[in-house]
Protein backbone atom coordinates (compact mmCIF):
# COMPACT_ATOMS: atom_id res chain seq x y z
CA UNK A 1 0.00 0.00 0.00
CA UNK A 2 1.23 3.46 -0.90
CA UNK A 3 2.03 5.11 3.11
CA UNK A 4 0.40 8.84 2.28
CA UNK A 5 0.40 9.32 6.03
CA UNK A 6 4.08 10.86 6.86
CA UNK A 7 4.65 10.65 10.14
CA UNK A 8 0.96 9.60 11.00
CA UNK A 9 -0.28 6.09 10.81
CA UNK A 10 -3.71 4.46 10.15
CA UNK A 11 -3.65 2.86 13.42
CA UNK A 12 -2.40 3.45 16.96
CA UNK A 13 1.21 3.24 18.04
CA UNK A 14 2.57 1.50 21.30
CA UNK A 15 6.36 0.91 21.00
CA UNK A 16 6.97 -0.91 18.17
CA UNK A 17 3.04 -2.85 17.79
CA UNK A 18 0.86 -1.44 15.46
CA UNK A 19 -2.57 -1.82 17.34
CA UNK A 20 -5.94 -2.20 15.07
CA UNK A 21 -9.58 -1.59 15.84
CA UNK A 22 -12.20 -4.03 15.00
CA UNK A 23 -14.95 -2.69 17.03
CA UNK A 24 -18.30 -2.43 16.76
CA UNK A 25 -20.54 -3.55 13.81
CA UNK A 26 -18.75 -4.90 11.20
CA UNK A 27 -19.49 -3.79 7.40
CA UNK A 28 -17.64 -4.71 4.10
CA UNK A 29 -17.14 -1.03 2.28
CA UNK A 30 -16.40 2.51 3.85
CA UNK A 31 -12.41 2.39 4.50
CA UNK A 32 -13.13 5.87 6.08
CA UNK A 33 -15.67 4.08 8.91
CA UNK A 34 -13.64 3.82 12.37
CA UNK A 35 -14.72 2.32 15.56
CA UNK A 36 -15.71 5.37 16.74
CA UNK A 37 -18.96 5.41 14.93
CA UNK A 38 -19.93 2.62 16.24
CA UNK A 39 -19.15 0.25 12.53
CA UNK A 40 -15.62 -0.91 11.56
CA UNK A 41 -15.20 -1.93 8.03
CA UNK A 42 -13.14 -5.08 6.60
CA UNK A 43 -11.91 -2.01 3.79
CA UNK A 44 -10.39 -0.11 6.27
CA UNK A 45 -9.04 -3.08 8.64
CA UNK A 46 -7.32 -4.51 5.54
CA UNK A 47 -5.41 -1.15 4.37
CA UNK A 48 -4.56 -1.05 8.25
CA UNK A 49 -3.02 -4.40 8.14
CA UNK A 50 -1.18 -4.24 5.02
CA UNK A 51 0.38 -0.87 5.95
CA UNK A 52 1.46 -2.49 9.33
CA UNK A 53 3.18 -5.53 6.92
CA UNK A 54 5.50 -3.03 5.01
CA UNK A 55 5.80 -0.31 7.99
CA UNK A 56 9.33 -1.00 9.04
CA UNK A 57 8.35 1.26 12.41
CA UNK A 58 6.58 -1.85 13.35
CA UNK A 59 7.66 -5.00 14.46
CA UNK A 60 4.09 -6.84 16.14
CA UNK A 61 0.31 -5.90 15.84
CA UNK A 62 -2.39 -6.45 18.15
CA UNK A 63 -5.75 -6.59 16.67
CA UNK A 64 -8.17 -4.85 19.64
CA UNK A 65 -11.69 -6.48 19.55
CA UNK A 66 -14.84 -6.15 20.58
CA UNK A 67 -17.35 -6.54 17.59
CA UNK A 68 -20.33 -8.73 17.87
CA UNK A 69 -19.88 -9.61 14.27
CA UNK A 70 -21.28 -8.14 10.61
CA UNK A 71 -21.34 -8.64 7.24
CA UNK A 72 -19.97 -12.31 5.78
CA UNK A 73 -18.95 -10.76 2.34
CA UNK A 74 -15.36 -9.52 3.29
CA UNK A 75 -15.19 -11.20 6.60
CA UNK A 76 -13.04 -14.64 5.27
CA UNK A 77 -10.89 -11.94 3.26
CA UNK A 78 -10.31 -10.11 6.15
CA UNK A 79 -9.59 -13.29 8.13
CA UNK A 80 -7.26 -14.55 5.35
CA UNK A 81 -4.96 -10.99 5.53
CA UNK A 82 -4.62 -11.62 9.11
CA UNK A 83 -3.25 -15.13 8.66
CA UNK A 84 -0.90 -13.36 5.99
CA UNK A 85 0.41 -10.55 7.96
CA UNK A 86 0.97 -13.04 10.72
CA UNK A 87 3.86 -14.90 8.53
CA UNK A 88 5.90 -11.90 8.68
CA UNK A 89 5.07 -10.19 11.72
CA UNK A 90 3.35 -11.80 15.20
CA UNK A 91 -0.71 -10.46 15.36
CA UNK A 92 -1.86 -10.97 18.51
CA UNK A 93 -6.51 -10.91 18.69
CA UNK A 94 -6.92 -9.33 22.25
CA UNK A 95 -10.57 -9.75 22.98
CA UNK A 96 -11.72 -6.91 25.32
CA UNK A 97 -15.80 -7.78 25.20
CA UNK A 98 -16.65 -9.83 22.08
CA UNK A 99 -15.11 -11.29 19.11
CA UNK A 100 -18.56 -13.18 17.93
CA UNK A 101 -19.28 -14.35 14.51
CA UNK A 102 -17.51 -12.15 11.60
CA UNK A 103 -15.10 -10.71 13.96
CA UNK A 104 -14.52 -14.18 14.94
CA UNK A 105 -12.86 -15.19 11.81
CA UNK A 106 -10.97 -12.48 12.10
CA UNK A 107 -9.36 -13.10 15.32
CA UNK A 108 -9.10 -16.67 14.78
CA UNK A 109 -6.47 -16.15 11.92
CA UNK A 110 -4.08 -14.03 14.49
CA UNK A 111 -1.08 -16.23 15.69
CA UNK A 112 -2.35 -15.93 19.08
CA UNK A 113 -5.79 -14.93 20.98
CA UNK A 114 -5.94 -13.67 23.99
CA UNK A 115 -9.40 -13.11 26.39
CA UNK A 116 -10.19 -11.00 29.26
CA UNK A 117 -11.98 -12.68 31.60
CA UNK A 118 -15.32 -11.99 30.97
CA UNK A 119 -15.24 -11.73 27.43
CA UNK A 120 -17.08 -13.52 24.66
CA UNK A 121 -15.85 -15.46 21.97
CA UNK A 122 -16.80 -17.62 19.09
CA UNK A 123 -20.87 -17.53 17.95
CA UNK A 124 -19.84 -19.56 14.53
CA UNK A 125 -23.24 -19.54 12.30
CA UNK A 126 -24.90 -17.48 9.70
CA UNK A 127 -28.16 -15.72 9.90
CA UNK A 128 -30.37 -14.65 7.04
CA UNK A 129 -33.65 -12.80 7.64
CA UNK A 130 -36.73 -11.67 6.02
CA UNK A 131 -39.44 -10.38 6.89
CA UNK A 132 -42.90 -10.74 5.39
CA UNK A 133 -45.16 -7.44 5.46
CA UNK A 134 -47.42 -8.14 2.78
CA UNK A 135 -50.56 -8.97 5.47
CA UNK A 136 -49.53 -5.38 6.81
CA UNK A 137 -49.35 -4.00 3.23
CA UNK A 138 -53.22 -5.12 2.39
CA UNK A 139 -54.11 -3.91 5.95
CA UNK A 140 -52.72 -0.49 4.71
CA UNK A 141 -54.61 -1.07 1.36
CA UNK A 142 -51.11 -1.41 -0.79
CA UNK A 143 -50.86 -3.86 -2.95
CA UNK A 144 -47.17 -3.32 -4.80
CA UNK A 145 -46.61 -4.59 -8.30
CA UNK A 146 -42.74 -5.68 -9.47
CA UNK A 147 -41.71 -4.93 -13.01
CA UNK A 148 -38.82 -6.53 -13.32
CA UNK A 149 -36.80 -9.22 -16.03
CA UNK A 150 -34.62 -11.81 -14.52
CA UNK A 151 -36.74 -15.39 -13.32
CA UNK A 152 -35.48 -14.79 -9.33
CA UNK A 153 -34.87 -10.47 -9.40
CA UNK A 154 -37.75 -9.96 -6.60
CA UNK A 155 -36.92 -13.63 -4.61
CA UNK A 156 -37.37 -12.56 -1.16
CA UNK A 157 -38.60 -9.20 -1.46
CA UNK A 158 -40.84 -8.32 2.08
CA UNK A 159 -43.56 -7.86 -0.13
CA UNK A 160 -44.97 -11.13 -0.26
CA UNK A 161 -44.31 -14.66 1.75
CA UNK A 162 -41.14 -16.82 0.71
CA UNK A 163 -41.92 -20.03 -1.50
CA UNK A 164 -40.67 -23.02 -0.29
CA UNK A 165 -38.36 -22.98 -3.89
CA UNK A 166 -36.79 -19.52 -2.68
CA UNK A 167 -36.82 -20.43 1.28
CA UNK A 168 -35.05 -23.67 0.21
CA UNK A 169 -32.53 -21.71 -2.25
CA UNK A 170 -31.72 -18.90 0.96
CA UNK A 171 -30.83 -22.11 3.10
CA UNK A 172 -28.40 -23.57 0.06
CA UNK A 173 -26.92 -19.95 0.02
CA UNK A 174 -26.63 -19.69 4.21
CA UNK A 175 -25.73 -23.51 4.33
CA UNK A 176 -22.42 -22.40 2.01
CA UNK A 177 -21.55 -19.39 3.84
CA UNK A 178 -21.69 -21.59 7.42
CA UNK A 179 -19.62 -24.28 5.07
CA UNK A 180 -17.07 -21.85 4.44
CA UNK A 181 -17.14 -20.30 7.74
CA UNK A 182 -16.39 -23.53 9.86
CA UNK A 183 -13.38 -24.16 6.98
CA UNK A 184 -12.37 -20.85 7.77
CA UNK A 185 -11.95 -21.72 11.31
CA UNK A 186 -10.87 -24.87 11.08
Amino acid sequence: PTKPYGAVKPYRVSGRTAIIAVQGSLVNRGAWIGSYSGMTSYEGIRHQLGYAKTDADIDSVILDVDSPGGEAIGAFETGVEVAALNKVKPVVAYVNGLACSAAYAIACRAGQIVVSPTSVVGSIGVVMMHVDQSKYMRELGVKPTFIYAGEHKVDANPFEPLSDDVKKALQADVDTLYTLFVDHVA
